[in-house]
């Protein structure tokens, strides 16, 4: 079982993620954030990726790197404009109405 973490610690290391993302990735037009206590959970929008295959996204996922402020195990997924909404999450992330748009970021 994966150890719990404290929200804010996910969320902290989600925007700090989707903001490197972004930073070295021009190519990426929106980065969507999906809440637990268990992981960071991302998928970038990038219109030069292929068109998903199936019809779930893949993720890529990533250990732990504490030393370098991710605290958490981290689960990246890429996807076209036009898969939002049309593939499935994966299992366990919910629906795309749960995801935080954290890029581009959104007035308050």
């Amino acid at each position: 079982m994966s150890p719990l973490y404290d929200p804010a610690i996910i969320e902290k290391q989600a925007r700090m993620m989707a903001e490197e993302a972004r930073l070295n990735d021009p190519g990426i037009t929106g980065v969507f954030f999906f809440p637990t206590d268990q992981e960071v959970r991302l998928i970038e929008v990038v219109s030069d990726v292929p068109v998903a295959s199936g019809d779930r996204v893949n993720v890529f996922y990533f250990n732990p790197a504490p030393d370098y402020g991710m605290p958490a195990l981290s689960g990246v997924g890429v996807v076209r404009p036009d898969d939002l909404g049309r593939v499935a999450l994966p299992e366990g992330w919910g629906d795309w109405k749960d995801g935080i748009e954290l890029y581009p970021k959104q007035a308050a």
